[in-house]
């Protein structure tokens, strides 16, 4: 009679049907970590995009600030700029076409002419910065990851 009762707990054990279950449940995990790693790595892309406008941007606000020096019919500088990119300046007009993907409000834009003078040699040095918030970072308690464009040049 031992014998018999034994032999239904085993069928029981190792049906079919209840391993259907634990599939379901192991397959909710991977998926959730695959989940996690595809839309880590959707933000990461965009951040990357994004601070390749930056430096875009920041280069060809240099070559304004370069080509634009004391010889020039509309000279800019010598006197320091720090502000948003929506402000309406000669100078950050190039950033408009690039910028398209964020927020001009919350673009902050500084110049600095480095000898204080816009004379022909006179090193310009420009930095944009945005604070890119990612869907990712806010999981993880992080709200806003800054992000930097560097660029400089000499007055030709």
């Amino acid at each position: 009679m031992r014998a018999t009762n034994v032999g239904r707990c085993r069928k029981w054990v190792n049906s079919k049907g209840n391993r259907r279950g634990v599939t379901a449940v192991e397959s909710a995990f991977v998926l959730m970590v695959l989940f996690v790693l595809v839309l880590g790595m959707f933000d990461f892309g965009i951040a990357a995009f994004r601070r390749n406008l930056l430096c875009e941007g920041a280069k060809r606000i240099a070559r304004m600030a370069v080509l634009h020096g004391e010889n020039s019919s509309q000279p800019f500088g010598p006197e320091s700029i720090d502000t948003q990119a929506d402000e309406n300046q000669a100078i950050l007009a190039t950033l408009a076409p690039i910028l398209k993907t964020m927020r001009a409000d919350e673009i902050r834009v500084q110049v600095v002419w480095q000898d204080t003078s816009n004379v022909t040699n006179s090193l310009v040095q420009v930095e944009v910065e945005y604070p890119n918030g990612m869907l990712m970072s806010r999981w993880w308690g992080i709200d806003l990851i800054s992000l930097h464009g560097h660029a400089a040049g000499r007055i030709e």
